[in-house]
């Protein structure tokens, strides 16, 4: 796997915006919560499980946020910088990941 971007991120889960740091490879999104949470966990999403991903604003007005909709229908949010280019190379690895199929 080879990694395009990773960064501290908060992966909003169980009620609770669980700090830690998101990562993407070439294969996947990876949110690995670090120990100072109480829901600590670790998200692997498959870029070919990644049906739309797209900026959004955490409580209705900060643009620091994306979510990633899947395939089969969950959508997981995240607080994190520079949303656009998070959404930007994702985009670019689901088309990809498309034109391979």
């Amino acid at each position: 796997q080879t990694i395009i971007k990773s960064g501290a991120a908060n992966h909003f889960y169980n009620g609770e915006a669980v700090g830690g740091r998101l990562t993407l490879t070439n294969q996947q999104l990876v949110f690995i919560s670090h120990g100072m949470n109480i829901n600590n966990h670790t998200l692997k999403i498959s870029v070919a499980d990644i049906a739309q991903v797209a900026k959004r604003k955490t409580g209705g007005f900060i643009p620091n946020g994306l979510a990633v909709t899947t395939k089969a229908g969950t959508e997981d949010r995240f607080v994190i910088y520079g949303g656009g280019k998070w959404v930007k190379a994702i985009n670019q690895l689901i088309t990809n990941e498309a034109v391979a199929k």
